[in-house]
């Protein structure tokens, strides 16, 4: 098995305030802790090789499909 990280490890690779911060981002790109930590306050557990693939795999934030469409409006106005 890969080395394991808690949730406030993880939340220093994604550049993230907390641990809670990290489990959410983490639950919403669907990476799924794999244990806790011991003790009465133990975090979430991660593998690291899967919390560093999910994060070169997060979601961007779009492509601008405005510009294109209005680029090739101002050509059909030019013709």
């Amino acid at each position: 098995m890969s080395d394991l990280i808690t949730a406030t490890e993880a939340a220093s690779l994604l550049g993230v305030a907390s641990g809670r911060v990290a489990r959410q981002t983490l639950a919403r790109w669907g990476v799924r802790p794999v244990g806790r930590a011991p003790g009465r306050g133990g975090e979430s557990l991660y593998p690291r090789d899967v919390v560093v693939e999910a994060l070169r795999r997060r979601p961007g934030q779009g492509a601008r499909t405005d510009l294109a469409a209005t680029e090739r409006e101002q050509e059909k106005e030019r013709d």
